[in-house]
């Protein structure tokens, strides 16, 4: 694995992270304009890192191997990035 994928990888873990966090407080704090603006910021980021990284080496999830099109699913066709031959 390269360091600009374990990058985005970790990008990835970290905007997923915040997000789970935004949406506890916000199940809470439905009012919240600086929690609103932050969840809003870190999902556009996260969508960024998703696509960047599924640009470069492939879907991080099955559901982009699905948006991406194809007439097959693509997700089963390289090494999941938690496979240690993605590494």
């Amino acid at each position: 694995m390269t360091a600009e994928q374990r990058n985005l990888l970790n990008a990835i873990r970290m905007y997923d992270f915040y997000i789970t966090e935004l949406t506890l407080y916000l199940d809470t704090h439905p009012r919240c304009r600086r929690a609103l603006d932050k969840f809003s910021k870190y999902t556009e980021l996260r969508q960024k890192a998703y696509d960047a990284y599924a640009e470069k080496y492939g879907p991080v999830t099955a559901v982009q191997s699905l948006a991406s099109g194809g007439d097959c699913f693509k997700w089963v066709e390289d090494p999941f990035p938690w496979e240690r031959s993605a590494n």
